[in-house]
């Protein structure tokens, strides 16, 4: 009885020391390999400005300018009084090089005229933010001194929301922007909306400047077309005839349209011009506005000459009270390039571009009495003197021939 209550103890004894064997091993080795702690990655968000530059479609070239735009601690937790906690921003920019504008060029071909877009590098590149929290910009385009330029001014409120720390770093979680002025520098009441800068059309953080330039001479002087004259436009009557009876004093009247450059975003609705008289002597200001007729009376030698006109304005030009004369252009150029065929000015239009040279010059050649021209005569003369020698030779050779 003793023997068999041993052997169940000692049963007992081996099965808790064979149990303890295996957690003793089960806790050396371990409970195997376990998933890696999951931590918010580093994110990487960017911020860029973007910058468009709208111009006229035709005859205007692109400026070389910069744009700048400076960051202005607002808030930090929606509290001004803590702004001083915002990491300084330093200013952004974007530069154009001065060359010939293309249709390439145009970045956005849902809207008229040509739109030369850029963005700026990433804003927040450098940026230490030191802790958790909403850090919030007023964001302004600095303004820029150029002839025909219209600066932004718009006013953004730009919230950088900065999460805790991974990886011993504070990083951007989310970005928004809210639009307070429009380009026209008007307030606008807009809701905060995401920033989303992966495309130019997607980035609604944007500044649009708009080159509309002038040109042209508001004080013509002298009786030759002068390069002043020739940076806006100007047209030049010149009578041909016979020598010595050409009517200096004979009017010719010119029906004159302007059109606006197309694409353009000037307010201008008029320019100014002025008439040269053949002696060199400038007459009184007028105004015309762009799209409306308008009539300019000239006379042999005299000129009109335009000032504060919108380059790639196109302009037409055609005479109306000619006396019966014929019509022919001489040594003209619009934009620096020849114009020879009249109907070119007259009826099809030409842009006046800024390359220099918008100048015209409209030629009346008198007609006798049976449509022939009379600074062709000359010609006609020697050649029916000509004819009359030839005919004179033959009737002469004739002649001998008989006698002989």
């Amino acid at each position: 009885m003793k023997k068999s209550f041993n052997l169940k103890k000692s049963l007992a004894l081996v099965l808790a020391l064979g149990f303890s064997a295996s957690c003793l091993v089960q806790v050396q080795a371990g409970p195997g390999p376990r998933p890696p702690v999951r931590q918010n990655p580093i994110q990487t968000v960017e911020l860029k400005i973007k910058k468009v530059l709208n111009l006229p479609s035709v005859d205007v070239k692109t400026p070389e300018v910069e744009f700048k735009f400076k960051f202005e601690q607002h808030s930090f937790n929606a509290k001004e009084d803590q702004k001083a906690k915002c990491p300084a921003i330093g200013d952004q920019s974007v530069k154009y090089a001065a060359k010939e504008t293309e249709a390439a060029d145009d970045k956005d071909a849902k809207k008229n005229g040509v739109q030369l877009i850029q963005t700026t590098g990433d804003a927040l590149k450098g940026v230490d933010f030191t802790e958790a929290g909403q850090y919030t910009y007023k964001v302004t385009e600095e303004e820029k001194t150029l002839t025909g330029l219209v600066c932004s001014k718009a006013e953004y409120l730009v919230s950088i929301f900065v999460k805790t720390k991974a990886d011993n770093k504070f990083t951007v979680d989310n970005i928004q922007i809210k639009k307070t002025k429009d380009d026209k520098g008007q307030a606008v009441t807009e809701q905060k909306t995401q920033y989303d800068g992966s495309t130019d059309e997607s980035n609604k953080f944007e500044f649009d400047n708009n080159y509309d330039p002038k040109a042209g001479n508001d004080n013509p002087t002298g009786t030759d077309i002068t390069n002043e004259d020739k940076k806006g436009f100007v047209l030049k009557k010149k009578v041909a005839g016979e020598a010595g009876k050409v009517n200096a004093n004979e009017p010719f009247t010119f029906n004159f349209t302007v059109s606006k450059p197309a694409g353009s975003n000037a307010a201008d609705t008029a320019f100014d011009y002025k008439i040269v008289n053949a002696q060199g002597v400038a007459g009184d200001k007028k105004t015309a506005n762009y799209g409306t007729p308008f009539d300019v009376v000239l006379h042999h030698g005299d000129r009109v000459v335009f000032a504060n006109v919108l380059l790639g304005s196109m302009v037409k030009a055609k005479e109306t009270i000619d006396a019966g004369y014929t019509h022919s252009l001489e040594g003209s150029k619009m934009n620096n390039v020849a114009v020879t065929n009249v109907t070119d000015i007259e009826d099809t239009g030409k842009n006046i571009g800024d390359k220099g040279d918008n100048s015209i010059i409209f030629v009346n050649t008198q007609q006798t009495p049976t449509g022939i021209l009379l600074n062709s005569l000359p010609f006609i003369v020697l050649a029916l003197v000509a004819l009359a020698g030839i005919v004179f030779f033959v009737k002469n050779r004739k002649h001998d021939d008989l006698e002989a």
